[in-house]
């Protein structure tokens, strides 16, 4: 298992994804994108409004340097 953490200050996107088989079961996944080109954080198999309410949330995020 890989546990990844990327702060805030190094969001710059995020965005969900559903393949055909994640639209069958109602999933989806959950990908943050930094400024470093190629680097991404991914959470699958999410409920699919989970993981647009998750992806609405962190856009909404403004690093103050105080989040935790």
């Amino acid at each position: 298992m890989t546990v990844t953490v990327v702060p805030f200050s190094r969001l710059q996107f995020v965005d969900t994804r559903q393949g055909p088989l994640d639209r069958l079961f109602r999933l989806a996944e959950l990908v943050v994108h930094t400024a470093a080109l190629g680097t991404s954080a991914r959470l699958p198999g999410l409920d699919v409004d989970e993981a647009e309410r998750l992806r609405e949330r962190l856009a909404q995020v403004e690093d103050d340097g105080s989040a935790v």
